[in-house]
């Protein structure tokens, strides 16, 4: 009945946020089965089961799900067409986009609709893969308001805080030495976040991408140790996530060699190597995302 499906929609959701993507797709795949004439439904398979497809690709099959849905579903659709946009390196249209799916959601659910909120802290994301950190750190202070608004310690606010704190890193990167204020900011930022996401799901890619985050805010403090044990728990998480092969593992265990590197120690460098060497070819075709010297792990 209606109430298998509801509930069945209902745990695809959970079990992504959780990090379960094949949970996720299980359920939402028996959802159809049980409705398979339901629009609505067949768009969040799509959306399941494309979020692995290539880049490009998922900004035109994204953008398509977003013309196509109701307008309650169309603006999660250009969020995840944005956030594609930045993995196929177009940030210009990915802030169109972000910015296109604030406009749909706040005439639909109001100027601070929690729709509203998710999608200014994409806009924020793609914003800062624009290089655009003023503003971006606008639409992210605003996503945190707004959640805040709902509840103080809303989980979804974890996200907002990833990408504010990535925002202060960037900025304290610009002086050298760097910024000890805005290290000091970045890292109390990135702390909350990760307080708040280990509560909500501490096996998700989101977690893994606040580790990574806060690995980065650790280094320029000068805590390497403190920086490799960030790191090697995102890659540990993103292989569980995400499987041995996935280039996100690439990217965390990227940067795990390039702190024992800077912490001396080239064996251990080599032995982490090892452990992702026969995937390399694969991550080479797919864009070049292993630069040991410039990580450029892509953040939700």
């Amino acid at each position: 009945g209606l109430g298998d499906v509801y509930k069945r929609q209902t745990l695809a959701w959970a079990a992504d946020a959780l990090g379960d993507r094949a949970g996720a797709q299980a359920s939402i795949a028996e959802t159809l089965r049980l409705v398979p004439d339901e629009p609505g439904v067949q768009a969040l398979h799509d959306h399941f089961f494309i979020l692995d497809a290539p880049a490009t690709e998922r900004v035109d099959r994204y953008l398509t799900l977003a013309e196509e849905s109701t307008e309650e579903m169309r603006g999660h659709f250009l969020t995840m067409a944005s956030r594609s946009c930045i993995d196929a390196g177009r940030p210009a249209d990915a802030v169109a986009i972000a910015q296109r799916a604030v406009s749909v959601d706040r005439a639909v659910g109001g100027e601070r609709s929690l729709h509203v909120a998710r999608d200014l802290n994409d806009l924020g994301m793609a914003l800062i893969a624009h290089g655009q950190l003023a503003e971006a750190a606008a639409a992210l202070e605003e996503s945190i308001q707004i959640y805040r608004e709902e509840h103080e310690a809303h989980s979804h606010v974890a996200l907002p805080l990833l990408h504010l704190g990535r925002v202060l890193t960037q900025r304290a990167r610009e002086t050298d030495p760097p910024d000890a204020d805005l290290v000091a900011k970045a890292r109390g930022t990135l702390d909350e976040a990760i307080a708040l996401q280990r509560l909500a799901a501490p096996d998700s890619d989101d977690h893994a991408s606040l580790l990574y985050a806060r690995g980065d805010v650790l280094l320029l403090s000068g805590d390497n140790e403190g920086a490799l044990e960030a790191f090697l728990e995102a890659a540990r998480i993103d292989r569980d996530v995400y499987g041995d092969g996935h280039p996100e593992v690439g990217i965390d265990v990227a940067r795990v060699m390039d702190t024992q590197l800077m912490m001396g120690d080239p064996a251990a460098a080599l032995r982490s190597l090892e452990t992702v060497r026969t995937s390399l070819q694969a991550w080479e075709q797919h864009l070049s995302l292993i630069h040991i010297s410039e990580p450029t792990r892509l953040l939700s």
